[in-house]
């Protein structure tokens, strides 16, 4: 196995552990408050359900951010930043993400109940569209850490979009299959078995980029701060 491919590899384990771990806390978590806030729907508890969600996506980019950086310091020597960057940009991602259910839980229940209903399909366009947006808040923070080690760095925004825009389906679509399920340890299997498959998806993706960025030829000699915004007409070579 070459030195590009063993890379690769462990960067898709690695998004599938860390979308597991990190997915996995915050939707429980999430469900263990909505159990306890019941059916009580002011807008004092929308907002900090809302809130309170946005903050465990922290949770997330935490672990997601660790599990990546391991193996990114498998070419970077004293690589550092990416924790933190990929915590801040969970949380834009998931503020984002959390808006249009917040705003249909603030509507009047009566008002609510006559939204149109949406089709699978739609939904499944819908998680491309969200997942082609989030992608990029979730990774522009990031961008600013390797822009400092790698030339082109600029492409790691079009990579996380092209990679949610696939794995945002997935979640979405193994969440309908759980919600269906009745026995408890099918939900459990179910969500799990897609939170992996969402992260290998997404690492999969995105990992063919990082590897492209991180070979030697394309590494700068010293740590740089970043000086340029990203540039679509960067010259991405494989």
């Amino acid at each position: 196995m070459s030195s590009n491919v063993r890379l690769w590899y462990h960067w898709v384990l690695a998004n599938a552990f860390a979308e597991v771990v990190g997915l996995g806390l915050v939707g429980t978590i999430g469900w263990l408050m909505s159990g306890a806030i019941g059916e009580r729907s002011t807008v004092t508890v929308v907002l900090a359900f809302a809130t309170f969600t946005v903050a465990l996506g922290a949770l997330e980019g935490a672990v997601v951010g660790w599990a990546q950086s391991l193996v990114i310091r498998e070419r970077l020597s004293g690589f550092e930043g990416w924790v933190q960057a990929t915590i801040l940009g969970a949380l834009v991602a998931w503020f984002v993400g959390m808006i249009p259910s917040t705003v249909i839980n603030l509507m009047p229940h009566n008002q609510a109940e006559l939204s149109p209903s949406i089709s699978q399909s739609i939904r499944m366009l819908l998680a491309v569209g969200l997942g082609f947006v989030a992608g990029p808040l979730l990774a522009v923070f990031q961008y600013r850490i390797l822009c400092r080690y790698v030339g082109r760095a600029g492409w790691w925004l079009l990579a996380n979009a092209l990679a949610w825009a696939v794995g945002m389906p997935v979640v979405f679509a193994g969440l309908h299959v759980a919600y269906m399920a009745v026995e408890p340890w099918v939900v459990g299997s179910v969500i799990v078995g897609t939170l992996a498959l969402a992260g290998a998806a997404v690492g999969s993706i995105h990992g063919i980029f990082l590897v492209h960025l991180l070979r030697p030829e394309n590494q700068l000699r010293f740590p740089l701060r970043c000086t340029g915004q990203p540039s679509a007409t960067d010259e991405f070579k494989p």
